[in-house]
């Protein structure tokens, strides 16, 4: 993912997963950072965390 901000134009480093038809997360390291290797967030890691779930209509 490209950064934007005072990091426009550089990369975001990630990973994902498509968990099911309703859900999908992601997990982005920040800018100068190496690729996440899990689904976490642990304070002061810098990592966004990112579930998604379709909303029922």
């Amino acid at each position: 993912m490209q950064a934007t901000g005072q990091d426009k134009g550089k990369t975001m480093f990630g990973i994902y997963e498509i968990v099911d038809d309703n859900q999908k997360r992601a997990c982005w390291a920040p800018v100068g950072k190496t690729r996440p290797t899990a689904f976490t967030s642990e304070k002061g890691s810098g990592h966004i965390l990112q579930v998604w779930e379709r909303v029922k209509k």
